[in-house]
């Protein structure tokens, strides 16, 4: 089994951000990442529940166990929450998708101030900081089905979900 890999468990949760496991301590966030908010006030989701298929067929796996994102607690804006539901509603449907898409990136960079997530091999996908260009560039090294669980987190709609397979 690769290192990032997790053995699949069963955890009871009472919401889908909090998990029952002991997850590892993170680190203070950074000043820098704060983006001048208090850090008590920065809203943690733990993506312990995000589960994907694995590549064996034989069951789920929880790659981001103890993981999390740090959120504005401001949340969405009413147009930033319509570009999501443009871009969710016609993904992929004509030539302005690149577009929507850039759009919903640009979204997750300003809600998303920083996070601890680790790619297979055990080593941290690089934070969203700088420009807000480089904030939703971030983004674009995490893999697909981890975007559309974290567009849906932002966004409030993981409740019953829990799984990264786009069909969910």
């Amino acid at each position: 089994m690769f290192r990032g890999a997790r053995k699949e468990e069963t955890v009871e949760t009472a919401s889908p951000y909090l998990s029952s496991t002991s997850a590892p301590q993170t680190a203070p966030i950074p000043a820098e990442a704060r983006n001048g908010y208090n850090p008590e006030w920065l809203d943690e989701v733990k993506l312990d529940n995000f589960t994907i298929p694995r590549p064996s067929g034989n069951g789920l796996m929880r790659p981001h166990v103890g993981q999390s994102l740090w959120l504005s607690p401001y949340g969405l804006s009413l147009e930033d929450a319509a570009r999501i539901d443009e871009f969710k509603a016609t993904a992929g449907d004509d030539d302005r998708a690149d577009e929507r898409f850039a759009g919903t990136l640009f979204v997750l960079g300003k809600i998303v101030l920083t996070w601890n997530i680790l790619d297979g091999h055990g080593h941290p996908y690089p934070p969203p900081s700088g420009s807000e260009e480089e904030r939703a560039n971030a983004f674009r090294a995490l893999p697909a089905r981890l975007i559309t669980y974290i567009i849906d987190l932002v966004k409030g709609d993981t409740e019953g979900k829990g799984t990264g397979d786009a069909a969910a």
